[in-house]
């Protein structure tokens, strides 16, 4: 919905209030929210989905289409960001799928690289295919022929979760883009539904706080070799960090033990830096900086190793609370 000028024959002193002009007053009223909105999301209008001035389904700013048997519209039922989700549902079977959504133009510049945030789920895990995606146009709004795929899986959260990605760096003709949400594309045949909410540009990447379990239990062992001890410890984001987006988990652990004694933590590929015990009371407490490169779609799995001094237990203890950055690379 665009903005709509009021014209002087329209409010002439002693001219009736028609329909005609509380409908416009009303869509102008929802063009203007929706831009306020829009100063949230840079650029995105009506990224939420709330406004759907025409009642139609389909949320103000956005195109629908639908593949074979599919069907998509506003659902007021489900929380994911404000009010209201957009969901797609596929009923399954070879040739069919749900939909897709094409924002509206958006401004954009050449040779410029860019986050989309956004959120979205399903309620199959597995099977059904979800596809996010930018296209370009030039000045006069032609397609330049280019885009950027930033995601594409058949594998999906059955929670609302958030997903950052980042676009290729948009071709030299850009001035404008549209984002395309597609929810059950009709290459799988896996029935299910997709909700998408909350399509967002970030002007940079976030700092979050993220938090595994606040207290392990001390751990201990003799081995004089780093060793594994105690189960893993997952860490969840609040999003999925996308291609080419490293995280910096900083957190804090204790370790015991005669000098010597030392404690570390590693995801499988990366080690964090290592400490060990060195003063008199055999006793210190260790920042820990872990980078990972990159990350694990959601999810930092730490295992703590400890090693032992001569003749002495090393003990380990974990507190998992810290902050995560995100940095590109």
């Amino acid at each position: 919905m665009t903005y709509n000028p009021l014209l002087s024959t329209e409010i002439e002193v002693g001219d009736f209030a028609v329909q005609e002009l509380w409908d416009k007053i009303k869509q102008n009223f929802d063009h203007f929210n929706g831009l306020l909105g829009g100063l949230q999301t840079v650029d995105v209008y009506n990224g939420s989905f709330e406004i759907d001035s025409d009642s139609d389904t389909t949320p103000d700013g956005w195109t629908k289409n639908l593949y074979a048997g599919g069907s998509g519209a506003i659902d007021a039922t489900v929380l994911g960001h404000g009010a209201q989700v957009y969901k797609f549902v596929h009923p399954g079977g070879a040739g069919n799928g749900g939909g897709y959504l094409t924002s509206d133009y958006i401004p954009v510049g050449p040779g410029r690289n860019m986050l989309l945030h956004w959120m979205h789920w399903a309620t199959v895990a597995s099977g059904i295919r979800v596809k996010v995606e930018v296209t370009y146009f030039d000045r006069t709004k032609a397609a330049t022929g280019s885009n950027a795929i930033v995601f594409d899986s058949t594998t999906n959260p059955k929670g609302a979760t958030r997903f950052v990605g980042r676009f290729q760096t948009t071709p030299a003709t850009a001035a404008f883009m549209k984002i395309i949400v597609r929810g059950g594309v009709n290459t799988e045949t896996t029935a299910g539904t997709v909700y998408f909410d909350e399509v967002t540009i970030l002007p940079r990447l976030p700092q979050v706080y993220a938090a595994g379990d606040d207290l392990i239990a001390e751990q201990s062992t003799t081995a004089t070799t780093w060793t594994s001890v105690g189960s893993p410890v997952t860490v969840f984001f609040p999003f999925n960090p996308g291609s080419g987006i490293h995280a910096l988990f900083q957190f804090t652990a204790e370790v015991r033990g005669l000098n010597g004694c030392g404690l570390r933590f590693t995801d499988g590929t990366n080690n964090t830096n290592e400490a060990f015990a060195n003063d008199a009371t055999y006793y210190t407490t260790a920042p820990f900086q872990l980078i990972a490169n990159p990350i694990a779609p959601g999810i930092l799995s730490l295992q703590m190793q400890l090693k032992a001094a001569t003749s002495q237990t090393a003990f380990g203890r974990k507190f998992l609370q810290g902050y995560l950055s995100f940095f590109e690379q």
